[in-house]
């Protein structure tokens, strides 16, 4: 049975054609006909997740995994509101997310009615386009305002919201409805750049006699690592790039912050570009992003992609490229592949890149138990079949010093860098990619996100949590430390039992307690080898994590 409504029916028919194919649900009244309809339609994947913020992530993380788009369903009220965080991480990660929200008719908004706010225009900031579907519109009104927000959903990938005011009655239903044909809402061509263009940024390129690319997290084309590879090979460039970019190759240099963070003035000097390529989405080295805005690169910033939004990381964007880094490459090696280079800069990083590597295995010998350990044991034991969700804050930097498989794939929730959504993320990409999927975590983190322990978990999706006592990056970062009773107000401890709490949703923990690295890494082994849904709890609350990652920079100057 389909819903009575028909701006309903149209709405789904769009949907299809846009290649929808799953819907996560909030259950609410107002936004009955929205159920009915994705109940009589069977070509839709249905996920019932009642909390809408855990619902947004879930929805953004089934997004990345297939690449399709994923509508959610909200009821009316601060409902749809609850959508703003995963909405937002969306819009900068260019991941296409539709948000349906059902409301009450317009003239009924501020009139004392339950669950009606402004709604209209509520996520305005941070959606590429948003349409109101009335149901005193026509059809031709509907299909016009529908195929305009849903082509920019294709054209740009980001999210869209499509607010649905209902009149009572909300339940009523057809058997039969006449079905639309929706637009074809093809994805457009990938246009390679003008000659003009080109020739254009090759006289910045010629002056640059110190050119650094940067690749930052993004979904590529496997073909982008090997033409990397090839302007890594110049003398004159060194590409550094980020774990969850997902590219790596024996030229390209991982590990950022590992090969920067004790540089001095001086030592940056002589590494320091004239020129900087970016591509992907924001770089999580906040030491790059202050050296490089610190000393301008003199030839400027080219950041390549087809963003709504185009990033001045360091207040230098000389050139948006508006294409795939892929198709970018190919023009500009073809370009510039003959050209007779004398320079040392790639080797001066090599150089130091190969010194940071040596102190890094000197100090992993003797590491005391903390996180930095587990991290370390992590890179040992990881399966290469794995994807790993890093959550925000400490986790996801501690992730980017360590060298991990090549074959494992890495994101993160690093559009808006909160720390709410990353387990919900994590859980929505598990149920869509049928992949191996760990989830790593620091207890402030699991727990602001503990509304994804509602959800029906994948049996694929593993969870770490780092239990080292709250947002432990307010122990390392200057700052926080000089202001009275700083634990309280900026690490925030938290107050549960997390294994109590585990278990009152049915899902299973193991402790990792203060161990050697033999038995830890024997116990992480036995974790990460199973094929069944766990939490693993990592207690490191008793290591001075903070005062053991400052040493750790200090030895790799030393």
């Amino acid at each position: 049975m389909h819903s009575a409504k028909p701006q309903v029916t149209l709405l789904f028919d769009h949907l299809e054609a846009t290649g929808v194919r799953d819907l996560v649900i909030s259950p609410g009244s107002r936004n009955a006909p929205l159920i009915i309809e994705a109940q009589a339609r069977s070509g839709f994947k249905k996920t019932v997740i009642p909390d809408e913020r855990s619902a947004g992530f879930v929805a953004l993380g089934m997004a990345e995994a297939s690449g399709r788009p994923v509508a959610v369903i909200s009821t009316s009220g601060t409902a749809v509101l609850n959508y703003h965080p995963a909405v937002a991480e969306a819009f900068y990660r260019r991941i296409p997310l539709i948000v349906l929200s059902a409301d009450r008719p317009e003239y009924r908004i501020d009139k004392g009615e339950g669950q009606s706010i402004r709604q209209r225009g509520a996520l305005h900031n941070h959606v590429i386009a948003e349409t109101h579907l009335s149901e005193s519109q026509t059809p031709e009104v509907w299909n016009e305002k529908l195929t305009g927000v849903l082509t920019k959903l294709i054209r740009h990938s980001g999210p869209i919201h499509i607010n649905l005011p209902f009149e009572e009655p909300l339940y009523e239903s057809v058997e039969h409805y006449r079905k639309q044909n929706a637009p074809d809402f093809a994805k457009p061509e990938v246009l390679p750049l003008a000659d003009t263009d080109l020739a254009r940024m090759e006289k910045s390129w010629q002056k640059a006699g110190r050119k650094m690319i940067i690749a930052a997290q993004g979904r590529f084309d496997p073909i982008v690592g090997l033409q990397l590879e090839r302007l890594a090979a110049r003398p004159d460039t060194v590409v550094l790039t980020e774990t969850t970019a997902n590219l790596s190759g024996q030229a390209l240099h991982g590990h950022i912050d590992r090969l920067i963070f004790p540089l001095d003035d001086a030592e940056w000097e002589k590494l320091a570009p004239d020129l900087v390529i970016t591509l992907g989405n924001n770089i999580i080295s906040k030491k790059i992003k202050f050296l490089l805005r610190q000393s301008p690169p003199a030839q400027g910033h080219w950041h390549i992609g087809a963003h709504y939004i185009t990033p001045d990381t360091f207040d230098r964007l000389t050139e948006h490229v508006p294409t795939t880094p892929a198709m970018f490459f190919s023009q500009w090696l073809f370009r510039t592949q003959y050209e007779n280079i004398q320079s040392d800069y790639a080797a001066r990083w090599a150089h130091l890149a190969r010194a940071r590597d040596e102190k890094h295995k000197r100090f992993a010998r003797k590491v005391p138990w903390s996180d930095w350990m587990f991290y370390d044991l992590l890179r040992q034991y990881l399966p290469a079949d794995y994807h790993v969700h890093w959550a925000n804050s400490t986790v996801v930097r501690y992730a980017q010093l360590f060298d991990f498989d090549s074959r494992i794939r890495h994101s993160a929730n690093r559009g808006t860098s909160g720390i709410d959504g990353s387990h919900s993320t994590a859980l929505g990409y598990a149920r869509r990619s049928g992949v191996p999927v760990l989830h790593v975590t620091g207890d402030l983190s699991f727990l602001y996100d503990s509304s994804a322990l509602w959800a029906p978990w994948p049996t694929n999706l593993k969870t770490i949590v780092l239990q080292n006592g709250g947002g432990d990056i307010f122990r390392f970062i200057p700052g926080p430390q000089d202001v009275p009773d700083y634990e309280r107000y900026f690490v925030a401890p938290p107050r549960a039992d997390l294994e109590s709490m585990a278990a009152a949703f049915g899902l299973q923990t193991q402790k990792l307690r203060p161990a050697s690295r033999i038995e830890a890494g024997r116990k992480l082994n036995e974790f990460l080898s199973g094929r069944d849904a766990k939490i693993l709890l990592v207690d490191t609350s008793e290591a001075f994590n903070a005062r053991i990652l400052k040493d750790y920079f200090t030895s790799l100057g030393d």
